[in-house]
């Protein structure tokens, strides 16, 4: 093999091994790695939760005062899923089987709201372990939070168009400050409902103290008081 030939074959080497690197997060080209952020560990998977669900919530509040109503309903839903996520691990372990044979970390794997408010209506139910309060937590459920809303396309309807087979055309949801403030009070009920159920679960327990988050919001339209359980 002749010099040229030796010094061509390092540089694809070199190329290759550059390639592979910066598919792994690294900027083009540069020498080591330039990844964004770190991952730290964490020991309470619900009060992650719980303290991410008020960064999106304050994040949500600052864009519908700046008129971005599609990035302010994005954010409000993004953090009712936090927000329900840690009030399912604040229940049951993230690794614990749940009725379909999955674990709670695995069935809480998704932006599906409605999934996750199926997740967490059937582990409130199971803790409260009274069929007639457990029909009570349901019908609030329904007829409090989620009032015939349906959640399951709107992760993505916020964020991109779609295909409608039914118009045969893509289509773009259209937001505005109405929408905006609709989905701050499914928030603000989402969280009256957990704390009306923590309120519940601490009295039947003997407890005198109801426990605090770990974070407070200065918004809070709607309280624990009007789910009567």
């Amino acid at each position: 093999m002749s010099m040229n030939q030796n010094r061509r074959k390092k540089n694809q080497s070199r190329n290759q091994r550059r390639t592979r690197r910066d598919r792994g997060g690294a900027s083009v080209g540069a020498g080591r790695p330039t990844l964004i952020g770190r991952h730290n560990k964490i020991t309470d998977l619900a009060e992650a939760h719980h303290d991410l669900s008020i960064d999106d919530e304050q994040a949500a509040v600052l864009l519908q005062r700046e008129g971005q109503y599609r990035q302010a309903v994005y954010f409000f839903l993004q953090a009712m899923e936090k927000l329900t996520r840690y009030a399912v691990f604040s229940e049951v372990s993230p690794d614990a089987p749940s009725s379909d044979g999955q674990t709670y970390r695995e069935r809480t794997r998704t932006h599906d709201l409605d999934v996750l408010l199926t997740v967490l209506l059937e582990v409130f139910k199971e803790t409260i372990n009274d069929s007639r309060v457990s029909e009570q937590i349901e019908q609030q459920m329904n007829a409090v939070v989620l009032q015939g809303q349906f959640f399951g396309l709107l992760h993505n309807d916020v964020r991109y168009p779609r295909y409608m087979e039914r118009r045969k055309s893509d289509v773009l949801l259209e937001l505005n400050a109405k929408d905006a403030t609709m989905a701050a009070d499914k928030l603000a009920r989402l969280k009256a409902f957990i704390e009306g159920f923590q309120q519940l679960k601490a009295l039947r327990n003997g407890e005198r103290t109801i426990p605090e988050p770990t974070k407070e919001t200065s918004r809070k339209p709607t309280s624990a008081s009007d789910f009567k359980f």
